[in-house]
C-alpha cells in the first residue's frame, strides 16, 4: 500500500537497496476507494527512476499490480 507512504522516492530507493539482485517488487494498489490509475502510474514511474524495472508477474482482480525487478 504505498499510497500510505508520504516520501515514494525515499521508499523506492531503500527498497531498491534492500532487495538483492533477485530479487523482485510486487506493487499492490486497492482500485476502489483509494488511488486512481494516474496515481498508481506515478508510483510505478517513481520506482522506475530509483532503478526497478518492469517484469512479469500476477495479474491481482480489484487491484492495480505491477512487479518489478532491479535495473
Amino acid at each position: 500500500m504505498v499510497h500510505e507512504v508520504s516520501d515514494k522516492d525515499r521508499l523506492s530507493e531503500s527498497l531498491k537497496n534492500i532487495l538483492n539482485e533477485k530479487g523482485k517488487l510486487l506493487i499492490v494498489e486497492p482500485k476502489f476507494g483509494h488511488i486512481t490509475k494516474s496515481d498508481f502510474d506515478i508510483t510505478i514511474s517513481k520506482a522506475e527512476k530509483k532503478g526497478f524495472i518492469a517484469a512479469t508477474g500476477p495479474k491481482l482482480p480489484f487491484s492495480f499490480s505491477s512487479v518489478h525487478t532491479i535495473a
